[in-house]
């Protein structure tokens, strides 16, 4: 080791940044942004098997940016609140509150903001026929 440098402290990378190193020996620090669909929040709390599940547990490890809004945080609750949900996961609604607890602490905040919306209805909606 070179004399002066061994009592230097290394500094890493922050908890929810990630280093890289490509092929030509270039080193990138990346840090992950990422929100979670509702879906991927159902099917945590449905499957403890599962890469939904995964990517919840990472999440509130800090070991990448977890990106939240007050709407997304009330569809959360909105939907995973659903008795066929809470069955299937065998938790109570208490239990998801605290959950969602846990995530608003470990999330950033966003406001979300729209250049536009869409006009059409959903198929859905609309009988299954586009409108027009």
């Amino acid at each position: 080791m070179m004399e002066g440098f061994e009592n230097r402290e290394r500094k890493g990378p922050a908890k929810n940044e990630r280093t890289y190193c490509d092929i030509a020996g270039n080193i990138y620090i990346v840090t992950v942004r990422l929100v979670l669909d509702t879906a991927v929040m159902v099917a945590a709390i449905r499957s403890d098997a599962g890469a939904s599940r995964r990517l919840l547990v990472v999440a509130l490890e800090q070991r990448f940016t977890l990106l939240i809004s007050v709407a997304l945080m009330v569809e959360y609750e909105a939907v995973m609140t659903r008795k066929q949900h809470l069955v299937a996961s065998k938790l109570s609604a208490q239990d998801v509150g605290i959950l969602l607890d846990a995530v608003a602490f470990v999330g950033e905040p966003v406001r979300p903001s729209f250049l536009w919306r869409p006009s059409l209805r959903d198929a859905d909606e609309s009988g299954g026929e586009r409108p027009g």
